[in-house]
């Protein structure tokens, strides 16, 4: 049985010709593969707050989850993306002491973005995805590398939208 592959999340994606999409994109640390998982939108948002470095007013769900898991004595230390069936990814959380626990990659992603965990791939998942994406269905690898908004883009939204909160609640305290 073949190691788990380093990834890492090189960008989180909004594609031009489906908007209402996002991807995730993960990137082979050591190598040239990549794992695009199309996840849901506040999933993704997630996603680029971390990556983006984006400060909160209040600790999202993800940093609750990592605040609960390390009050308890707990710590992350990888999230693998587990398995692919019938074009559904799933992802295992290993935590420090040897636990594992069953997540969907996206929720996986964000908190080892947020506790600094390693991310991983089996190698079995990136054979079926590349397969998938080649040969199955191409239009989607057309999506994944066509014309998209970046994290960064979707990041500048983010602010805005947060800032845009901030200023309606200031109104309601005056």
């Amino acid at each position: 049985m073949s190691a788990p592959v380093p990834m890492r999340v090189a960008d989180v994606r909004r594609p031009t010709e489906h908007p209402e999409k996002r991807i995730v994109v993960l990137e082979e640390i050591d190598g040239e593969r990549l794992l695009p998982i199309w996840v849901g939108f506040s999933e993704a948002e997630a996603i680029v707050i971390e990556l983006e470095a984006i400060e909160l007013p209040r600790p999202g769900a993800h940093q609750l989850s990592h605040a609960l898991l390390r009050a308890a004595g707990g710590e992350v230390a990888e999230v693998r993306i587990s398995t692919v069936v019938q074009h559904v990814f799933y992802a295992t959380v290993v935590l420090a002491d040897g636990g594992e626990v069953d997540a969907r990659p996206s929720d996986a992603l964000a908190l080892a973005l947020v506790a600094g965990a390693r991310i991983t791939a089996e190698p079995a998942v990136l054979e079926s995805s590349a397969h998938f994406l080649g040969v199955r269905r191409p239009e989607f690898a057309a999506e994944v590398a066509g014309p998209h908004d970046g994290a960064s883009v979707l990041a500048d939204e983010t602010r805005e939208e947060l800032a845009q909160r901030i200023r309606k609640v200031a109104e309601l305290d005056e």
